[in-house]
């Protein structure tokens, strides 16, 4: 086994997804209308963890 510390998270994504959600403007839709705001927030929010660590 390697002496290399590994870096281990848990996330609540159910959190990360309402936060995110409130924090982008609804006005990001999908072509058909749906809203995709809470999925641009999320993956933002996850993609800067991932940098951080």
């Amino acid at each position: 086994m390697s002496d290399k510390r590994r870096t281990f998270a848990v996330i609540d994504g159910n959190s990360l997804m309402h936060r995110a959600f409130h924090a982008v403007p609804p006005t990001m839709n999908a072509p058909d209308g749906r809203p995709t705001n809470a999925i641009f927030g999320f993956l933002n929010m996850f993609l800067k963890m991932i940098d951080a660590f």
